[in-house]
């Protein structure tokens, strides 16, 4: 299963994201805003739908 990490860009984000990569964490997803932009319904449907296929 993977987690999906929405503000990846932030100050947090960029730091989670490189905490995974030097730990080898694969379970982490981290889309980019243009696809994940939490005011923007329609996309965030889309991409939840998308993940959700991949499971």
């Amino acid at each position: 299963m993977k987690t999906l990490v929405l503000g990846a860009s932030g100050q947090l984000g960029k730091c989670l994201k490189a905490v995974a990569s030097n730990r080898n964490i694969d379970t982490l997803d981290f889309p980019d805003e243009s696809v994940a932009n939490i005011l923007d319904v329609e996309k965030l449907k889309a991409l939840f739908a998308e993940k959700n296929q991949h499971t």
